[in-house]
């Protein structure tokens, strides 16, 4: 049977109406890929049998004993063009990307030169190069043949190549509760409520027609909503090439219709008892709804709303949103923010990333998290808010030392019945080498992976992918990814670690979060390693200038961290703890998407990034002059209240205490910032 890949999970599936792997719904763009139109479907290669064979031989027998390389291929990126080059697959248009394209962020110290490559379809700047930085951050779509994309990696204005990862949102589970105000909202809204500021959200689904939304006219309070999810479109935003823009006056237009989804032509995932539905319609309520319809006020109900629902095609996600069914991407994320700065132009600007994934150096050296700091440097009242995430407890992260006597055995459960794939990566110094052995659960040697190799094999029906990579471009470390495609064996797998050349020899492990199938670390007998929830921070909440949000219960009495809050600290890394603050995640009251005026608890780090989201818009709104991204930062740290159980200034859970919201504002209208003393950076224990 011929399979397709999952635009979501980046699965191989059956062309069924929804992937076996995440549940996300295929059907129209399956439709639209297959209906018949000559220019629509992705028909595979016509190759004689004599190459077919000869290429089944290549895969077989050569591929998986590895080859030596100095820098090696992205490992996402390479396993996405695998997936493009095989004759058996096909591989989706989406509404950002054409069947034979990857979409990829890179570094590039020659733009023009760049665009100038034959594999390079379409580009966008992202961050252009600065005094400090003589890069530019562009976001593109690429050949997705891996001889292409390996001549590409090798060009010389090429400094980094990464394909892009899935997103998803930080929400957990949700509670129907009555219409009592937010403890998250509580407190004056200042003087001017955000008036004056853009809040820009990057999410899920939008529900324009709830009440909080709109003027007391009945005229919408949303200024721009960027759909990603359409192509050849001819609203789409000029400078993208894809998606649908609607602006204010096209709103208020289908405001005015019976029914204003259809007149508009845009659409959102429905709530239901046990469903999260339109996740951005929480996050917006939380930051700047109004309360005409509920009654109860966001942190900034007079700001001006731009949001952008990052989806890759398709309708609404018949998966509920909390179990990650969505097509986002980093890639789009990025394009999303460049597109909300430069509608805001020179007005004040804070936009809030309630999404996020867990795959990553975490040490601040991803494209996107450099790029984030760059774009909020460019000018002054601009900030990035960011969802810690909500991997406390989950039993997602291990670290140890490996030493050049004893070898570490990392134990990697897979549940019965999982039908999703999983992801492994681990990290570490490149002063160190490191062997990787697979052990399966019957004890067998599945895999032995020596620096600079990559190897593949289906094992029980599902193929798994391990590459160990040295020097990656970014954060000159050493990385080990392992892939386990649907139906690899379910189990308790050892990944067995082997210093060839050992300095330092600690190192960080992390599994991608998976709601219909987590795999889990297990902690060891001999503690040869721990099993931690310390280093779970979102891979993009570990950025420099970025705010990042944990999340505390605000309902009890001793206000304590919330039981799914990720923590700090990043890896490596000193000189900018992470998170920057906490704020109230535990059953927060939110706009309920449907109901025009109803609310509905939620709970998770994207409702706490929301509310710090809500307060910077007061706070710009306030500023009667400048304040650069520092400055900001600075002000939310100074005006946060410690928890008794900080024992310095830091803590890796509730970063440098809990948002005060009035506090900050009060900051700006008393005066009372210091524009030249530098950020705290205070922290402990990282490594």
């Amino acid at each position: 049977m011929t399979h397709i890949v999952c635009p979501s999970c980046h699965s191989l599936t059956p062309p069924y109406r929804n992937c076996m792997a995440c549940h996300a719904f295929l059907g129209e763009l399956l439709d639209a890929n297959l209906d018949g139109r000559p220019d629509a479907i992705p028909t595979p290669r016509k190759e004689s049998w004599l190459s077919i064979m000869l290429g089944d031989v290549w895969r077989r027998f050569f591929v998986p004993t590895g080859r030596e390389a100095a820098v090696q291929m992205d490992p996402r990126l390479r396993r996405n063009c695998r997936r493009v080059d095989r004759e058996d697959t096909l591989t989706l248009k989406t509404s950002s990307a054409a069947e034979d394209e990857i979409a990829a962020v890179v570094r590039v110290t020659d733009l023009a030169r760049f665009k100038a490559l034959g594999q390079v379809k379409r580009v966008i700047t992202i961050a252009e190069p600065t005094g400090n930085e003589r890069d530019a951050i562009v976001t593109a779509r690429i050949s997705g043949r891996e001889s292409d994309v390996e001549q590409l990696r090798r060009s010389d204005c090429v400094l980094s190549l990464k394909a892009a990862a899935r997103v998803r949102p930080f929400l957990e589970q949700t509670v129907r509760e009555g219409l009592s105000c937010n403890k998250s909202s509580s407190g004056a809204h200042g003087r001017r409520g955000g008036e004056g500021v853009i809040v820009g959200i990057i999410d899920f689904g939008l529900d324009f027609t709830h009440r909080n939304f709109r003027l007391r006219n009945g005229r919408t309070r949303v200024l721009a909503l960027w759909d990603q999810k359409y192509s050849d479109d001819a609203r789409r935003p000029e400078k993208f090439g894809y998606g649908r823009l609607f602006e204010r006056d096209a709103i208020d237009r289908a405001l005015e219709e019976a029914d204003p989804f259809k007149a508009l032509g845009y659409s959102i995932p429905k709530d239901s008892l046990f469903e999260t539905g339109a996740h951005g319609t929480y996050v917006t309520d939380v930051a700047a709804g109004n309360g005409n319809g509920s009654g109860c006020a966001g942190l900034a109900p007079e700001a001006d709303i731009v949001f952008v629902d990052v989806s890759a095609g398709g309708p609404p996600i018949l998966a509920s949103q909390e179990v990650g069914g969505t097509f986002g991407d980093s890639v789009q994320v990025l394009e999303a923010i460049r597109f909300i700065f430069d509608y805001a132009g020179n007005r004040p600007c804070v936009i809030n990333l309630s999404i996020g994934t867990y795959g990553g150096p975490h040490d601040g050296s991803s494209p996107v998290e450099q790029a984030i700091d760059r774009l909020v440097w460019e000018k002054p009242n601009r900030a990035v808010v960011v969802s810690a995430g909500n991997s406390f407890g989950g039993s997602l992260h291990a670290m140890g030392r490996v030493t050049g006597r004893e070898d570490v055995d990392l134990k990697w459960r897979i549940p019965r019945f999982d039908e999703t794939g999983n992801e492994l990566e681990i990290w570490y110094s490149n002063e160190d080498q490191f062997t990787v052995e697979l052990i399966d659960p019957d004890g067998r040697r599945a895999a032995r992976v020596k620096p600079g190799q990559t190897f593949e094999r289906v094992v029980g029906g599902g193929l798994i992918t391990v590459v160990n990579r040295l020097n990656d471009p970014n954060g000159r470390d050493n990385s080990i990814n392992l892939f386990f495609e649907r139906r690899v064996p379910s189990g308790t797998w050892s990944v067995r670690l082997k210093g060839e050349r050992v300095r330092d020899g600690r190192f960080h492990a992390w599994i991608e979060r998976d709601e219909l199938g987590q795999s889990r670390f297990v902690k060891p007998k001999d503690k040869s390693y721990a099993v931690t929830d310390e280093y779970t921070l979102s891979s993009v909440a570990c950025g420099r200038r970025s705010i990042v949000v944990g999340s505390y219960n605000a309902y009890e009495p001793d206000l304590p961290l919330s039981d799914f809050s990720s923590s700090g600290p990043v890896r490596g890394r000193i000189d900018h703890p992470q998170p920057t603050v906490c704020a109230p995640g535990d059953n927060v009251l939110a706009a309920q998407s449907g109901t025009m005026v109803l609310r509905h608890r939620q709970s998770g780090t994207s409702l706490s990034a929301a509310a710090v989201t809500g307060a910077v818009a007061l706070m710009l709104s306030e500023a009667d002059g400048d304040l650069t991204a520092d400055q900001i930062k600075r002000i939310i740290i100074g005006s946060a209240h410690k928890d008794r159980s900080m024992s310095g200034d830091w803590d890796p859970a509730f970063g440098y205490g809990r948002l005060c919201a009035s506090e900050a504002v009060g900051m700006i209208q008393a005066e009372g910032v210091d524009r030249e003393r530098p950020l705290l950076a205070r922290s402990s224990g990282q490594s």
